[in-house]
């Protein structure tokens, strides 16, 4: 159920235009829990409850972390705070914030240490939600690496390692570290990014069900895997994966066909951005996406966050919030959680010129 958060008190004036936008934001967004914005944000749960609740005006970087966990516009939240800001610095007696809060902070990492150990996967979670197995005959996405595994091998790889489970925000691996596991997913979607030379974090891609995340002849991770939702997988290690793989030839020909894929689909972007305007590019992304389980239905929902849109589609954050207000005015798409959902699937194949 959503959070049963109590009013600000605050009216009028730039503090009341700032927290009416941001309680606006929260109810167009669903009205996710705090427990949700905190996992998403990054943030202590008491941290986002005064955000949303207190009468004052918050840090940037809790309300910018917020704002993006809420999928907002953080250049529109922007001049909404420095608006508080100059009005405080004004008033006589004001409190004055800390001024770590005139300068533009990402969301911090998930701060929690993994094994010193080569193991670069996070440790289970299974108190509350024990880790389930699949089904037998269960369905595979059409581009998965299990999918395109004959049945008897799926049943012997789907054997191996242990079944785990990570709630959102967690790491299954970490940019940089020793790649000795591999983890095979049974179910929710993880998202990958990569950190640049000058420290910017760069949405790379989204992996699901029945794909397989790793680094092959013991090179180090080269991205961070990071859930998007809960997800279930069984982590292998990567000596038994590689037995898996030389008893069994085609499973390797099989993987190699998913890496290929993947390669064909990142030169498709680079072409993409080169050659199409924003909304194109959008809707290919949300295409792609629909058709990585078959061809694509109407009510998909692309586990995909604005800033994660831009990211993908190589367009500024301002650009992606433009078109998905077009977007859905024109009653294409829906608009979730950090979630994007299609309601017009033949409209938004024709955006992109399919």
């Amino acid at each position: 159920m959503p959070p049963r958060l109590a009013p600000p008190t605050a009216t009028g004036g730039p503090l009341g235009a700032l927290l009416g936008s941001l309680r606006q934001l929260h109810t167009e967004a669903g009205q996710p829990s705090v427990r949700k914005i905190a996992a998403s944000a990054q943030l202590s749960h008491d941290t986002v409850h005064r955000v949303l609740t207190q009468a004052k005006t918050p840090t940037w970087p809790s309300l910018e972390a917020v704002v993006s966990a809420l999928d907002g516009s953080v250049e529109q939240f922007r001049t909404l705070w420095v608006a508080c800001r100059a009005q405080e610095e004004e008033t006589p007696g004001a409190p004055m914030q800390e001024q770590a809060g005139f300068r533009s902070v990402q969301p911090r990492h998930n701060p929690r240490k993994l094994s010193a150990r080569d193991e670069y996967l996070a440790p289970p979670i299974t108190t509350q939600h024990p880790p389930i197995a699949p089904q037998a005959g269960q369905r595979w996405p059409a581009q998965s690496f299990l999918h395109k595994l004959k049945i008897a091998q799926r049943e012997q790889i789907l054997r191996l390692g242990t079944t785990i489970s990570y709630e959102p925000g967690e790491m299954l691996a970490r940019e940089g570290e020793n790649a000795t596991l591999f983890c095979l997913i049974l179910s929710g979607y993880v998202h990958l990014t990569a950190t640049a030379d000058n420290g910017t974090i760069v949405f790379l891609d989204v992996r699901g069900p029945g794909d397989l995340i790793g680094e092959l002849g013991g090179h180090l991770n080269a991205s961070t895997v990071t859930a998007a939702q809960r997800v279930y997988a069984r982590r292998i290690h990567s000596s038994a994966l590689l037995q898996f793989l030389q008893q069994h030839p085609d499973a390797t020909l099989s993987l190699a066909e998913v890496i290929t894929e993947r390669l064909r689909k990142a030169n498709r972007r680079r072409l993409d951005i080169a050659a199409y305007p924003a909304m194109v590019r959008l809707a290919r992304i949300l295409v792609e996406f629909a058709d990585s389980d078959g061809p694509a239905v109407q009510g998909t929902t692309a586990p995909l966050s604005q800033r994660d849109l831009a990211s993908l589609a190589g367009v500024t954050l301002p650009t992606v919030e433009k078109a998905l207000r077009k977007l859905r005015a024109d009653g294409v798409l829906a608009r979730g959680y950090r979630s994007v959902s299609i309601s017009d699937m033949p409209r938004l194949r024709r955006l992109a010129g399919y």
